[in-house]
């Protein structure tokens, strides 16, 4: 398969899902940008690795759930590979323990909606003037399928995180 070569940015990708799409992008001649929070030694194995594939990457430490952190990723991306062609939001914090939803803490909460939604966001919001400047975008939100049933103080829509891949949002702009 021949492809222009695109630059992707994969929030979350120094394991699993991410790590897999990563590779499967670099594969077909993307380069990438692997973002992480804690899995320093695996971003920058990954990276090594998509690079011995002969595609430009590298691994940037950046927290998703912090505004300023959103910033600093794509700045050194567009520094280091330049502009986000694709945008893949794999990354989102969520809490291991199964707890009710009333025992999580305030911060917690704020914690994860800063990650799963508002940072999205803000990744979006800022990548997205430069995928029109350049007229092609690719977007995607990568999340969990699961699900737990309901019980004692658990109701239903609580439950639920994203499932499997989004459509992709693709346009190109005139």
């Amino acid at each position: 398969m021949t492809t222009a070569r695109k630059i992707a940015l994969i929030t979350g990708s120094a394991k699993g899902l991410g790590r897999r799409t990563a590779l499967e992008l670099a594969e077909i001649g993307h380069d990438v940008a692997i973002s992480y929070v804690s899995s320093r030694t695996e971003a920058e194995q990954l990276a090594e690795r998509i690079r011995e594939m002969g595609q430009r990457a590298i691994a940037v430490k950046a927290d998703i759930s912090v505004a300023q952190e959103v910033n600093q990723l794509v700045t050194e991306v567009e520094d280091q590979l330049g502009g986000v062609d694709i945008l893949i939001n794999n990354a989102g914090p969520f809490i291991r323990e199964r707890r009710l939803f009333g025992d999580y803490s305030t911060d917690e909460i704020h914690y994860m909606m800063n990650g799963n939604l508002v940072g999205t966001m803000l990744l979006d919001h800022r990548v997205i003037p430069g995928m029109r400047s350049r007229g092609w975008a690719e977007l995607f939100i990568l999340g969990l399928g699961m699900r737990m049933k309901p019980g004692p103080g658990r109701t239903e829509p609580c439950m639920r995180q994203p499932k499997s891949v989004s459509s992709p949002s693709r346009r190109r702009w005139p």
